[in-house]
């Protein structure tokens, strides 16, 4: 059992380094991906205990320091709903956050010999004035996954080499939609 938990505690540990805040739910289903899922509690509990993280009890989520929880990002938070919901579909070698001047670029990930990204894009960027921005913006020739609050504003999301747009419910639940010239279909 021992020899099961430390890669757990390990993985826990760089999960929430990587990403600063992260929900509960979210490392759980990221471990019940191979089935690992029933040593989460346990390592949440040796990493707090060894102030390795922050738990938030009201909040539900992880984060690498109390700090950090002011400073956590609603879109990497949704972008890392995304990432595991991939992860159910399709192998993926690495994944890490991509940096600020990649932005709106949340999270950059490989698997099977492509790249990939996730987007955060809120209905308040499309619409105040930072579309353009994202237009003029030179994105890496690799497949985009946009994250957005509502599917009724995909159409004014105006980006290469979309593959797909979702919106991540209460609870992770990640729905996907294709934008085609007549609007957004589920």
């Amino acid at each position: 059992m021992e020899n099961k938990q430390r890669p757990v505690i390990a993985e826990t540990r760089e999960l929430v380094q990587k990403y600063h805040v992260l929900e509960k739910a979210q490392i759980y289903d990221y471990f019940a991906l191979d089935g690992r899922d029933h040593f989460v509690g346990k390592a949440f509990k040796a990493l707090e205990k060894e102030r390795q993280v922050f738990i938030h009890p009201e909040l539900e989520v992880v984060a690498a320091s109390e700090e950090a929880i002011a400073a956590k990002d609603l879109g990497t938070m949704k972008a890392v709903w995304v990432l595991v919901d991939v992860m159910k579909k399709k192998q993926v070698e690495e994944h890490f956050p991509a940096s600020k001047e990649e932005y709106p670029v949340r999270i950059v990930f490989y698997g099977e010999g492509e790249i990939f990204d996730i987007l955060y894009i809120s209905e308040a960027e499309v619409y105040g004035g930072k579309q353009s921005v994202f237009a003029e913006k030179k994105f890496d020739s690799c497949g985009h996954i946009i994250v957005v609050e509502n599917p009724d504003y995909i159409s004014a999301i105006h980006i290469a080499d979309v593959i797909g747009y979702c919106v991540v419910k209460e609870g992770g639940e990640v729905e996907y939609y294709q934008y085609s010239q007549g609007g957004s279909e589920e």
